[in-house]
Order: structure tokens, then sequence, then C-alpha cells
């Protein structure tokens, strides 16, 4: 029987053995591999205090000093160490075989020993399409000037993706496929081939937020919970109305 392959966006065709073609199946392989580094990676990313430890000790009842965390990297890290367990999870209940400890690296050498079984499963491309976004994720936090996808071009008939830059003074959404198409920040949203967009039917996670307006995530969720955002889960995150944003942004 022909099929195309499970992966997201493949039109290879596939005949049997695993959902996935040849391609996909190396690239899925390479994701898992480096996941515990990307893991590590982003953990660095969190600021370190400079205080030594002996200085400033918690007061009773009350908490040490603290340093903020990078929101970013904490996403990511808890996205791969969740997904990671819930496969190994399911693979070592069909297998009866031990699970593994609860730890990146243990999680991904558990599944890559098991990685025949893991291309034939019936799910292996909700697999690949989870450990690219994973992968891609980290790769965010590590080098933001690459930019956050933004969904699909809002200019008709246009199959490109858009990806806005990160930083608050890099505010340019362009187009994979046509370099005409390209944009200042938010403005984006209100323009379709030079006429406004349906607002009503944009939804924004606080990544392409964050990349759209320079904000902080921290700052998303309280303008999020001060203005009453209308919003709703897709893909495991949180999205918002894109028309209730820019109406506080503007």
């Amino acid at each position: 029987m022909v099929a195309r392959c499970a992966a997201p966006r493949c039109p290879v065709t596939v005949t049997a053995g695993s959902p996935l073609c040849p391609a996909c199946v190396a690239r899925l392989g390479r994701d898992l591999r480096r996941l515990p580094s990307l893991y590590q990676q982003c953990g660095e990313r969190h600021p370190h205090s400079t205080a030594p430890a002996w200085q400033a000790p918690p007061r009773a009842g009350r908490p040490g000093p603290t340093v903020p965390l990078h929101a970013g990297a904490t996403d990511a890290r808890h996205a791969i160490e969740t997904v990671l367990a819930s496969w190994a999870g399911m693979i070592a209940q069909a297998t009866g075989a031990a699970p593994p400890r609860r730890v990146v690296a243990d999680l991904a050498r558990f599944l890559l020993a098991r990685f025949g079984l893991l291309q034939r499963h019936p799910a292996a491309g909700d697999l690949a399409a989870e450990v690219a976004v994973l992968v891609a994720d980290a790769e965010r936090v590590l080098r933001p000037e690459r930019g956050r996808p933004l969904g699909g071009c809002v200019v008709p008939g246009c199959k490109g993706r858009l990806t806005g830059g990160t930083q608050p003074q890099n505010l340019q959404v362009t187009c994979d496929a046509d370099a005409a198409h390209r944009w200042d920040g938010p403005e984006v949203l209100m323009m379709r081939d030079g006429t406004p967009a349906p607002a009503e039917a944009v939804w924004l996670d606080a990544s392409a937020i964050t990349a759209l307006w320079g904000l902080s995530r921290g700052s998303v969720y309280r303008l999020a919970s001060e203005n009453g955002w209308r919003r709703r889960r897709r893909d495991g995150r949180t999205h918002y109305a894109a028309d209730d944003v820019r109406s506080t942004l503007g």
C-alpha cells in the first residue's frame, strides 16, 4: 500500500515498513541524538548569581536569594523532558522494558536503543513532528537572531512561512518564499496583500507576541490577564486572539 510520509509537510510516498520516508527517519534519529545537548545548552542560558553560596543565607521561613530564569530556556527544557518521558513510557509499556530515569540523556538513550520500533510505530509521524518542534524551539533560545516562526504568509496564494525577529530593535517579519513579503513587526497582522486582514481569524502564542512586539513572556502573561485576552489551547500551547493583543499593544 502506498501512502504519503507521515512527517509534517513531507510529500514523499512510502510503501511499507515505516510511516516515515528514509530521509525523515534519518532526520528523526539526528534530532533525538541532539536533544540531550540542546537541553543542557538551554540550561546554560539561565543567568547565574555572582554571590558566593555562603553569603546572604535565607531567613527563617523565606527562600534564599534567586536570579530570574530565562523563560524560553525553561519552556524548551520542560518540553524536551515531557515529550521524551511520554514516549519512553509508552515504549516501555509496549515492550515490557524497565523505564529509564526521568533524565533527558537517559530518556533519549532509551528511545534510540529502540529506534527501529519507534520508526515503525503508527504514530511515528507525530513523534517526528514533536521532536522537530523541540529542536526548533531550543535552537531559537540558543540562536535568537534567527527569529521565530509566525505561521503561514498572509498574502493570498503564497505558500511561504513567516519569521519574526526576536530582538526589540529587529521586528522585521519576512516570508521565506518571497522577499517582497516583508513587514515591520505587528503590521503583518493588519495587512493581507494591502488590505485589512481578518484579525479575528488570527491566534498568537506567547512566542509570536514577544517576537512581534519585543515584550518579555512575563509581560505577555501579565497583559493577557489584566486585559482579559481571549485564549484557546492549540498544539499544547495557549494562543491569544490577535485583535485583543493589538487593541492593547496598538
